[in-house]
């Protein structure tokens, strides 16, 4: 179960959503991009800052990873005229097209290495297809790997290098060890 939210946890999250459509090229095509960006702007700012972009939670969702209540905050924002969901077509199928609406100013995400985060995951999703960006998450992503549908991803995994995951599984096997000499089981 996700921790308790609160009012302040809500808001960052939606202004980091509007600030994510504001960086797209031509707004964000697609909510499965949406979300990606979301991801990686929390992966980058916390491999590069050592915290948090948000408190709010990302779960594992069967193409990758995803923001937790992600349909109920853009449904806020798009009923706040913050976001504009606009029909687009991509081939013969219909798919949302989020674009900055006229309300979208309300929301600001001042920080620099904020924004920095941010327009480095949009940068980084805009150069994929769809279809990459769930290989990528899938075959490259520890804390989607490591846990179910709903379930809040450990993101921190995300930001080890190879070495660093094996020292810490290597520790926490060891630690395991440790705790089973110390309460053995019958």
């Amino acid at each position: 179960m996700h921790p308790p939210r609160t009012e302040h946890d809500r808001q960052r999250a939606k202004s980091l959503l509007v600030f994510i459509v504001r960086a797209g090229s031509d707004g964000i095509l697609g909510r499965a991009r949406l979300y990606k960006a979301f991801y990686a702007a929390h992966v980058i700012y916390l491999r590069d800052h050592g915290r948090a972009l948000t408190p709010w939670p990302l779960v594992h969702m069967p193409y990758g990873p995803g923001v937790d209540e992600g349909d109920a905050l853009l449904q806020e924002l798009e009923s706040e005229r913050a976001v504009l969901a606009e029909r687009a077509l991509v081939g013969p199928y219909a798919a949302s097209r989020y674009r900055p609406g006229p309300e979208s100013s309300r929301y600001r995400l001042d920080e620099a290495p904020a924004a920095e985060a941010v327009t480095k995951a949009v940068t980084w999703v805009e150069a994929r297809s769809t279809a990459q960006l769930t290989a990528d998450t899938h075959d490259f992503s520890r804390s989607w790997q490591a846990t179910r549908d709903g379930e809040e991803l450990p993101i921190a995994l995300d930001t080890m290098s190879d070495d660093e995951y094996a020292t810490a599984i290597r520790s926490v096997e060891a630690a395991k060890e440790d705790l089973g000499a110390l309460f053995p089981t019958a």
